[in-house]
């Protein structure tokens, strides 16, 4: 008889889990590429070679994402829309949001001294799908005006245009991440820090997905892994 195994995520693990996570790479300095490649390691397709906290924090995040069949009400993506419209001052909402990216906005806002409140919801599927049936809405672009927000999409038509159907070496990957993804969240950033409160709020991460000797990148378990894909971040940012 097949036995069924049930992960439950405690609300405070999870997102605690993701702030110490955010906080020892913004502490170490990493870049942007530096963080893919602390994923990398976290998978474990690589040997880790530095930041050995960020590291072993992305590989608990992986663990219990990669394994979240069942989560804690609090965590239930059904509870985002009521969040961010509670959220002061204005929206963004993002079609596909990876873990490199939220460190990066998170690191850039931290220079304008912002104060920062970053919650994680469970999209169990890693999919577009689940957050717009949360919100009522047939696209992005309805679940952004739902909010009075602006839509960023473009890391998510990238990822299925370019880094998802063609696998390369991880440091081309990392290169292609760098010039491409990293622009997107600088621009999201620029948009947070410009304003007097602001809540940015994502419908799935990605994962970095090896396929023999390449690597590229693939979200909802397209190519096997649903881990950090299920990741639905909202970052609420004040000032102070």
């Amino acid at each position: 008889m097949e036995r069924l195994y049930r992960v439950y995520l405690r609300a405070s693990a999870l997102q605690q889990t993701l702030l110490w996570f955010l906080y020892e790479a913004w502490s170490a300095d990493l870049s942007y590429s530096d963080l893919v490649e602390v994923l990398a390691a976290a998978y474990g397709y690589v040997a880790p070679r530095r930041w050995p906290r960020v590291v072993s924090l992305a590989r608990s995040l992986i663990g219990a994402l990669g394994g979240a069949s069942v989560v804690e009400p609090a965590l239930e993506i059904a509870n985002a829309p009521a969040q961010l419209r509670r959220a002061p001052g204005t929206a963004i909402v993002v079609d596909c949001l990876g873990l490199p990216e939220l460190y990066w906005i998170f690191k850039r806002v931290r220079k304008q001294r912002l104060q920062l409140a970053v919650t994680a919801y469970v999209n169990a599927d890693g999919k577009t799908l689940v957050f717009k049936r949360a919100f009522g809405g047939e696209t992005m672009s309805d679940v952004a005006r739902s909010v009075g927000g602006q839509l960023f999409n473009r890391v998510d038509e990238i990822l299925h245009a370019r880094l998802e159907r063609e696998p390369r070496e991880l440091e081309e990957l990392i290169r292609e991440m760098d010039a491409h993804f990293k622009p997107v969240a600088e621009s999201i950033a620029s948009a947070v820090a410009g304003g007097g409160a602001v809540a940015v709020a994502a419908d799935h991460g990605y994962d970095i997905v090896k396929e023999g000797d390449l690597y590229s990148l693939s979200h909802g378990g397209r190519k096997g892994v649903n881990a950090l894909s299920r990741l639905a971040p909202l970052l609420v940012a004040t000032r102070a």
